[in-house]
């Protein structure tokens, strides 16, 4: 459900300008790819145990051993 009364708060617009931020990082790398394969990715519930990092690695979408970087845009 969206929840208008956290995207007034402070910590809600710092989440919208992550998720801004990362999408604006994500269309210049498209236009100028990189020599290894970039994945982006947002996600959730990291507050309540890192639900969404944890699903993500265990999906096995990317092999851990080929995740060199992690770039953590909390509160932009």
């Amino acid at each position: 459900m969206f929840d208008r009364q956290f995207f007034r708060s402070k910590l809600g617009k710092a989440a919208m300008l992550s998720v801004a931020a990362m999408l604006a990082i994500a269309a210049f790398f498209r236009q100028a790819p990189g020599w290894h394969p970039l994945f982006f990715v947002a996600f959730d519930a990291e507050e309540d145990g890192l639900r969404g990092s944890k699903a993500f690695v265990s999906a096995g979408i990317v092999p851990r051993d080929q995740i060199a970087l992690n770039i953590n845009l909390d509160m932009v």
